[in-house]
């Protein structure tokens, strides 16, 4: 089985005050923030809303060879389609997730208040989360995700930026027949040269690419490593699927029907599933973005990638930098419950309720608190009598307990 073997080389302990790298954070409590991965050849911005690159096309946008190289990535997304007690939903766009906390960069401050990584000199990470409270038109699951991101400065290993995706599964049941894909729209050579690309596919490693075909322009592709490919396919522009189930079609279609030798806007899709995630679990899946100025030399960086074994750093839930959330009292709940929950240092606090579907049901609290401890009353006044969960956010962690609403 094909590993990511560069996380092995991060041998040493992330720090309270990590290296400096060169970066860019910028710090907001809003989603759609984003930081930009630029430690190497291969520059990307990566968004806490399940997306990749920049949709302006500017600097960050997946930018080979940089600084000077032109952006060869127009968007990435992340798609991800579940069933659950038989309701269907596909998130797959950045209005769909729904960002948890800002990008953190390694070179940041900031850095010391999420999961300790191990990290080594002359690496950037990225680290952020985010949900499916946003999805449209099925709505949520109750579905959340942490995104690892790693780029490396050194010779062999700058030519690719690696993603590691932990979808969780908050519910009490199951997620069934779960797919996830990554749907790039790569715009090799620039914004002025969109229509001119070709798709290939190398089945040794599962990887589809695009190229301009010609000695200027990089070929980048998307590396699946540590899970079986479902399918490979492309479509061009003007027949983008524009709905649920036309986009589930595409994450669930097999075979690899993604080669395109007739120069056009093309969009590339590899999709990974089916499988089932059990409740209160998560599933791992990782990738890389590739880039390389001769199919050769692409092929040889995606290698370099693969090669090895993934012994790497996931996202563990501090326990000496930790919030708490207390169980509801009283639990049944009639008239009124009171919720406890501690802040170890000041942070911007959420507090809501969801029902087992994962819809917002009440906002309890959202705002920032000093070290200390408190409680929160809820009044489910307009709820039905049932199973809950509420849910404790911030600085990048997610606390979920259950309650019961009984009348």
């Amino acid at each position: 089985m094909f590993k990511l073997t560069i996380v092995i080389a991060l041998a040493s302990a992330l720090a309270t005050s990590p290296a400096a790298a060169k970066g860019e954070f910028q710090p907001s409590a809003d989603a759609g923030t984003s930081g930009l991965h630029d430690d190497g050849l291969l520059w990307l911005r990566v968004w806490n809303t399940g997306s990749v690159g920049d949709i302006s096309g500017g600097k960050g946008a997946g930018v080979y060879p940089a600084p000077h190289g032109p952006a060869n990535l127009y968007r990435g997304e992340l798609w991800f389609a579940a069933q659950r007690n038989g309701k269907l939903s596909v998130v797959s766009s950045p209005r769909e997730w729904h960002g948890l906390t800002p990008v953190i960069m390694s070179n940041e401050p900031e850095w010391s208040r999420v999961p300790p990584y191990i990290k080594q000199e002359g690496t950037l990470d990225s680290y952020y989360r985010m949900d499916d409270a946003d999805s449209g038109e099925s709505g949520p699951l109750g579905v959340e995700c942490d995104v690892h991101t790693i780029s490396w400065s050194t010779e062999n290993q700058d030519d690719f930026i690696g993603f590691r995706y932990y979808l969780h599964n908050n519910n009490s049941t199951a997620l069934e027949n779960t797919y996830l894909a990554f749907a790039y729209d790569f715009d090799v050579g620039g914004s002025l040269s969109y229509i001119d690309d070709k798709v290939g596919f190398d089945a040794q490693r599962s990887m589809p690419y695009m190229y301009d075909d010609d000695d200027e322009h990089p070929y980048v592709g998307i590396l699946p490593i540590n899970a079986a490919v479902r399918g490979a396919h492309a479509w061009d522009i003007m027949n983008d699927p524009d709905n649920e189930w036309l986009k589930y079609y595409y994450m669930t279609e097999p075979g690899f029907d993604c080669e395109r030798t007739q120069p056009y806007d093309w969009r590339v899709l590899v999709s990974f599933g089916p499988v089932t995630i059990p409740p209160l679990s998560r599933h791992t899946l990782t990738c890389a973005l590739v880039a390389g100025m001769t199919l050769a030399e692409l092929y040889a960086n995606a290698d370099t990638a693969l090669a090895g074994e993934e012994s790497g750093p996931e996202p563990v839930r501090p326990t000496s930098y930790a919030f708490n959330l207390g169980r509801n009292y009283p639990n049944p709940v009639s008239t009124e419950t009171r919720i406890a929950f501690t802040c170890p240092v000041s942070a911007r606090v959420k507090l809501a309720v969801y029902d087992l579907a994962g819809r917002r049901v009440a906002t309890l609290t959202d705002e920032i608190y000093q070290p200390g401890s408190y409680d929160v009353t809820w009044k489910p006044e307009a709820a039905a009598p049932g199973v809950y969960l509420y849910a404790l956010e911030a600085t990048g962690e997610r606390l979920v307990k259950t309650m019961v609403v009984a009348r």
